[in-house]
């Protein structure tokens, strides 16, 4: 089952939202998809290595 595909209902899926929805406004200068300024980001560790590769 697909859901890009409608037949007749005139309904296209927009996987690419560039434009911010009407009632959630974006500051200006700042995309909507980072966090704002004001949030201190959650520390970021790296992944553990688990898997040993042998030749």
């Amino acid at each position: 089952m697909s859901l890009y595909r409608a037949s007749g209902s005139g309904i296209r899926a927009c996987p690419f939202h560039t434009v911010p929805p009407p009632d959630e406004p974006a500051p200006p200068g700042i995309p909507p998809d980072l966090p704002s300024p004001d949030e201190v980001p959650p520390p970021v560790e790296p992944p553990e290595v688990e898997m040993v590769y042998r030749a």
